[in-house]
Formats: C-alpha cells, sequence, structure tokens
C-alpha cells in the first residue's frame, strides 16, 4: 500500500523519472505505473514492457538447492516467500522443486511451506516443519531472514546444524554473517542493480525517450557453517 501511495504522489507532482523498487508488483502498480508521464525503471522484479534490472534468482536458488543436495542431503524442505512475488516467492519456489525433480533418484521434498519475509514467520514454520518431519535434513529458505528465524528453531528441538541439518538462506544480508552459525547463502550485486537503474534512467531522461531495456545480474554462493562439509 506504501508503493501505491508514493506512485500516486509521484504520478501528481513534476518528477523527471522514477527508479521503483517492490517485492510485489499487483494489478494496481502497473496501472498506476503505466499512467505515468515519465521514464520508470523497476529494479529487483522483471516487467515487461519497462527497463528492468533484476537478479536470477532461479538459477541461484537451483545452485543452492544443488549445494545441499550435494553434501548429502536426502529430505528437503522449503521455507519460501509468498509465490505472488514472482522473484523471491515463485521463481525460488520452482527451482527447488526442478532441482528435486532432476534429483528424485536420492532426495525428496517432505514440506514446502509460506510465508511473510521475517524471523517470525521462519520460526513458526520451521517449527511446524520440524514437528511433522523430524527425519528432515536439509532446509532451504527463501531469504537470510527467514532463515535466521528457522535457526532458532531447529536449536530449540536440539538438532545439531549442520551435523544433522543443514540450512541455508539467500542474500547474504549482515543477518547471515552474525548468526550462529553463520549462513551459507546467495550474494546478489544490489550496489550494480542501482548503479545500472540509475544510469538507464538518466539515459531516458537525456534523451527525452523511454525504451525498454532488461539488465538480468549474476549471483555467487557464500558458503559458510550452516551446510555440512
Amino acid at each position: 500500500e506504501n508503493e501505491l501511495e508514493y506512485l500516486n504522489i509521484f504520478r501528481n507532482n513534476q518528477v523527471d523519472g522514477l527508479i521503483f523498487i517492490a517485492t510485489i508488483i499487483n494489478n494496481k502498480h502497473k496501472k498506476l505505473l503505466k499512467e505515468m508521464p515519465i521514464p520508470v525503471v523497476i529494479i529487483g522484479q522483471e516487467l515487461e514492457g519497462y527497463c528492468c534490472v533484476y537478479h536470477d534468482d532461479y538459477n541461484a536458488a537451483k545452485s543452492l538447492v544443488n549445494e545441499i543436495i550435494g553434501v548429502g542431503c536426502k529430505k528437503l524442505a522449503y521455507i519460501g516467500a509468498p509465490s505472488k512475488d514472482k522473484a523471491a516467492g515463485l521463481s525460488r519456489k520452482k527451482a527447488f522443486l526442478e532441482a528435486i525433480e532432476a534429483n528424485s533418484e536420492k532426495v525428496e521434498a517432505v514440506a514446502l511451506e509460506e510465508g511473510p519475509f521475517s524471523m517470525e514467520s521462519g520460526y513458526e514454520l520451521a517449527k511446524k516443519v520440524l514437528k511433522d518431519h523430524p527425519e528432515i535434513d536439509g532446509i532451504f529458505c527463501a531469504t537470510d531472514t527467514i532463515a535466521v528465524g528457522a535457526i532458532e528453531a531447529i536449536k530449540e528441538v536440539g538438532k545439531a546444524i549442520p551435523e544433522e541439518i543443514s540450512i541455508v538462506g539467500m542474500g547474504d544480508t549482515k543477518l547471515s554473517k552474525v548468526v550462529s552459525p553463520k549462513l551459507t547463502t546467495v550474494k546478489y550485486y544490489y550496489r550494480i542493480s542501482g548503479v545500472e537503474g540509475a544510469s538507464m534512467l538518466l539515459d531516458m531522461i537525456e534523451q527525452n525517450q523511454t525504451y525498454n531495456k532488461k539488465i538480468k545480474l549474476g549471483y555467487e554462493i557464500i558458503g559458510r557453517e550452516s551446510v555440512k562439509i
């Protein structure tokens, strides 16, 4: 709702251009974006008809799932963001399921859960997963924040990380470096996305025209202590 309010403000005031960052782009967002009389660049999501700078969520998530499969985890759980979020939710969940399917002779997905982007959600969903499926030995979390909450739930039930359960997150946030054990995660190039987005916007403003250009940025797996070796 805050994003919709700001879009209305920018639509009705004199600004030269807009960089729009949102976790979820719904039909109301699309309607307001279409009515914008100024150039718009979207960061973090891919949207047809607009300049976009976004991350390779699908392949990043798939690589991370393969990482925990590669160390011998066989019973995996997914704790994710809402699927209505195309990037952090839908793409990462799809990658998880397809990585499992590609390795179905040796691994299986025993639990799939979705909730808000919060430590509280990660904690509560992990508690549920661990209660329903105590045999789990690997947990994929769609964000670092969710993973930090899940780590607390794992500790609470007395499971050792990574000896009994390996866990991963995504984002390489500050939390991933200070939680114990330190979290294996995916690093995205957020600073570069901002630089590229600003460059495209300035170019459109200077040329006094709009165009559609998409930049998909890469990723890096950051191996730490939460996955067994």
